[in-house]
């Protein structure tokens, strides 16, 4: 893609020639050169941006109502699979994903049917995505609602794209500050592609988070603040508060999050490496630190299996680092 035909031809010329190196063979009968637009796994790409495909939208419209809990799991995850384009997806089919808990006898209401019609409105009236370009500026808007977390990825103030996410029952139990402060972290998590690299802008409402943001991670009291600030240093963010009336977009989409089951991403090779950077310390602290860990029994054999590589035979290792070898 590209903005005029000579961009188009350049971009394209770089790709072949890439494909070219690396042995890649294209089929000729597939190939759709300068058209205005391109149908590819259920999108169509063009000029304006990014839609769904008309036809898959309307395979879903004319999908009959489900008559068991197999049937509307099917529709729910076709609908899902353009998530994306509807920031309220996930609140409208909550009476849905009420009836798929194995606890909920299948018992199809009025109140399903509704649901079930306006995410097929929905999904018929949904927005164009704006295709991201790395030349145009980055601006994130982040949120948190009670229950969820949102967030947008704009350029020229159209949406790129939407993401959210439930918060888990020890995250509904955080402090407000530790709400907001989880929502940019999200954001920048699941945006990673788009940004890493990149100078960013992120727009919050909750101004006490600008300051912190702007504070060294030791004169940050909270030390679960801290971690999270240590999260964002392989970032270029730039935190700008907006008033929450104008932070619609993210609000929305925090107060429309979608209930997925979350991992552990400790991520701690690149923290290890960012802390190098950030952390204030000197030069004779550090010395400190070093002598202290090759003094220390535990750490200093941890360090020579590092070196030299994990014994094969775990009798070799003592109990209280085998206990901590999946952290290791």
């Amino acid at each position: 893609m590209g903005d005029t035909n000579e961009q188009h031809d350049e971009i394209l010329g770089k790709v072949i020639k890439r494909a070219k190196e690396s042995n890649i063979k294209f089929n000729q009968n597939k190939i759709q050169l300068k058209v205005p637009e391109v149908k590819y796994l259920g999108y169509i790409f063009s000029s304006e941006g990014m839609k769904p495909d008309p036809d898959y939208v309307q395979a879903i419209i004319d999908m009959p109502e489900p008559r068991n809990k197999t049937e509307l799991q099917r529709i729910l995850g076709m609908i899902n699979y353009l998530r994306q384009f509807i920031p309220q997806a996930s609140t409208i089919s909550a009476p849905l994903r009420e009836l798929l808990k194995k606890s909920t006898v299948w018992h199809w209401l009025p109140v399903h049917e509704t649901a079930l019609k306006t995410l097929k409105y929905k999904i018929a009236s949904v927005p164009v995505l704006s295709v991201f370009k790395s030349s145009k500026s980055i601006v994130i808007q982040a949120d948190s609602s009670k229950d969820g977390l949102g967030c947008c990825l704009l350029q020229d103030g159209r949406p790129v794209a939407f993401a959210s996410r439930s918060l888990t029952e020890t995250e509904k139990g955080y402090a407000q500050i530790e709400k907001e402060f989880l929502s940019i972290v999200f954001a920048v998590t699941k945006f990673h592609y788009f940004i890493y690299g990149r100078q960013v802008e992120v727009l919050t409402d909750h101004k006490p988070l600008v300051s912190i943001m702007s504070k060294s991670v030791g004169s940050v009291m909270s030390p679960w603040l801290q971690r999270m600030k240590i999260k964002l240093f392989k970032y270029q963010l730039s935190l700008t508060y907006l008033p929450g009336k104008y932070m619609y977009i993210a609000d929305l989409v925090s107060r429309a999050y979608i209930v997925k089951p979350l991992k552990d991403d400790i991520e701690m090779t690149e923290l290890v490496h960012s802390l190098t950077k950030h952390l204030q310390i000197s030069e004779s602290r550090k010395k400190e630190f070093k002598e202290a860990t090759l003094s220390d029994v535990g750490l200093s054999h941890v360090l020579k299996f590092w070196n030299e590589g994990w014994p094969s035979n775990g009798q070799n290792i003592s109990r209280g680092i085998s206990m901590q070898l999946r952290k290791i």
